[in-house]
């Protein structure tokens, strides 16, 4: 089994197609695990919803609101491995999560993951996925070259294997922000 993981908050114009992806994607025997960081919207209602009618999806709630505090709870409330973690505002292809197992059993990594193809829907949207496209943008960060192959030194979301935990600990809660690039280090 593969666990998923998605820290959510006011995700109500996306989080549809994250449930949907995780339902319909290969392979059958997964969990996710969906943290709220306090959402006054209608993200938990539809969450809801969708665990009615799903065994496998499950919400829990993030008293300290930020992205290392939900990844801590869902990976320590998981079962599966890998753990493969979403966000609500990206799309993904349907082979996502078998091409996440094939890139483990291909490379023997602790941490996989893949290619960050920005999209906007306005002006400024346009501009800031075509400034981090760039060199001058966002520098040579290899998750931005949509055709590479091989290590690099962070990934997009990422997907950990179950035991890295268990040598090196957790995702830092001092690090409101860049916490998984801090963790790749």
């Amino acid at each position: 089994m593969i666990t998923v993981i998605c820290p959510v908050y006011n995700e109500e114009e996306y989080i549809e197609n994250v449930l949907k992806f995780f339902i319909e994607a290969k392979p059958d025997n997964k969990e996710l695990i969906l943290v709220d960081g306090g959402s006054s919207d209608k993200t938990i209602e539809i969450i809801t919803k969708w665990i009615e009618k799903h065994k496998n999806i499950r919400l829990m709630h993030n008293k300290n609101k930020f992205v290392p505090f939900a990844l801590n709870l869902a990976i320590k409330n998981s079962s599966g491995d890998p753990i493969i973690r979403l966000d609500a505002h990206t799309f993904y292809e349907k082979n996502y999560f078998e091409k996440i197992l094939e890139a483990f059993d291909k490379t023997n990594a602790d941490i996989v993951g893949g290619p960050m193809r920005k999209i906007g829907s306005n002006d400024f949207q346009l501009a800031v996925a075509y400034a981090t496209t760039s060199v001058f943008g966002i520098g040579d960060s290899k998750i931005h070259k949509i055709d590479y192959s091989g290590e690099s030194d962070h990934v997009y979301l990422g997907a950990w294997r179950r035991n890295l935990f268990n040598e090196i600990g957790y995702f830092d809660e001092r690090l409101l922000r860049n916490q998984d690039d801090e963790f790749s280090y």
